[in-house]
């Protein structure tokens, strides 16, 4: 491969576009993964870590049906 500099090597034969956008969505997409993986790791500790007495603390109440209302 002839390389002329930097600026040819920039330029990379007018697919710039191209190129560049990969690179900046391709490098966004392991941002975010990284981030979800964080969390999902982080949410999941905290799961194992809870007072299995409190678990249901987190839970909403059961629904009332008609039969059960006072």
């Amino acid at each position: 491969m002839n390389w002329g500099g930097w600026a040819e090597w920039s330029a990379l034969g007018g697919h710039v576009i191209y190129v560049w956008a990969a690179y900046v969505v391709t490098a966004g997409v392991l941002v975010i993964e990284t981030l979800l993986v964080a969390l999902r790791s982080r949410n999941i500790r905290r799961f194992l870590n809870e007072d299995p007495a409190t678990a249901d603390a987190h839970d909403p109440p059961p629904a009332q049906t008609a039969d059960q209302a006072p």
